[in-house]
């Protein structure tokens, strides 16, 4: 909610590229060899993270 959250001003972007943002979003828990996004990050840093990299590939997908 947080990676969602600091992009309200391109929301309608992320809405039509709904079905891009599930895929991306899949391979971020396919690929997470480290378990961010599985369970495993608990800690302040590990969280940090997970929003970064989540954030980053919102972000990737609204400069397209």
């Amino acid at each position: 909610m947080i990676g969602l959250s600091r992009h309200l001003d391109e929301a309608n972007i992320l809405v039509e590229q709904k079905p891009r943002v599930i895929e991306e979003t899949k391979k971020l828990f396919i690929e997470d060899k480290s378990k961010l996004f599985t369970g495993a990050g608990r800690t302040k840093a590990d969280i940090q993270k997970r929003i970064r990299l989540f954030d980053d590939m919102l972000s990737q997908i609204i400069a397209e």
